[in-house]
């Protein structure tokens, strides 16, 4: 394995696909001092660090999802209570207008 940023002190022997490797594992945290040298070294540890991305958005993802559960069942529970609401004022105008209409 080499070493991260040691292995980059000379720039002018570091290929573009080690720049590019380098780059990518530090922009997914991954960055460490180490990283696989050899080409199915590099294949498994991106499949691992996009596994691992995965299962973090998945784990977030659920965890969003309760919250928002929970919050959608109480605002659904005042929209049935302003149903009623709205049910209850619309049959009071229609009495007052059958009123009114009596009256005339």
């Amino acid at each position: 394995m080499q070493q991260g940023c040691t292995a980059l002190k000379d720039l002018a022997s570091v290929s573009y696909w080690d720049a590019f490797w380098w780059t990518a594992m530090i922009m997914t945290t991954i960055g460490s001092d180490y990283w696989p040298e050899t080409f199915e070294g590099r294949i498994l540890t991106f499949f691992l660090s996009v596994y691992a991305f995965a299962i973090f958005g998945y784990i977030t993802a659920a965890l969003a999802s309760l919250l928002i559960g929970k919050e959608k069942e109480e605002s659904s529970k005042e929209i049935v209570e302003l149903r009623k609401e709205v049910q209850r004022l619309s049959s009071e105008i229609s009495r007052f207008s059958e009123k009114e209409k009596k009256q005339i």
